[in-house]
């Protein structure tokens, strides 16, 4: 039986000059979040963000688990 176990979004930025991405980790994220929320997200935490920063991606790691 396949069961959700968690999600997890990473948003990542680039700092001006800098060639290392910049990643904040979101987990415990509620199960199947829509693609306007994972972006909603992204630009919330790129408004906290100071100005020599721009939002990359984000991305959404989703964990089943497969039991008998």
């Amino acid at each position: 039986m396949k069961t959700h176990s968690q999600t997890t979004l990473t948003v990542q930025f680039t700092k001006e000059g800098e060639d290392q991405a910049i990643k904040q980790h979101f987990a415990n994220v509620v199960a199947e979040p829509t693609e306007a929320q994972i972006l909603a997200l992204g630009d919330v935490v790129a408004s906290l963000a100071p100005e020599t920063v721009t939002l990359d991606t984000v991305i959404e790691t989703v964990a089943y688990e497969y039991n008998k």
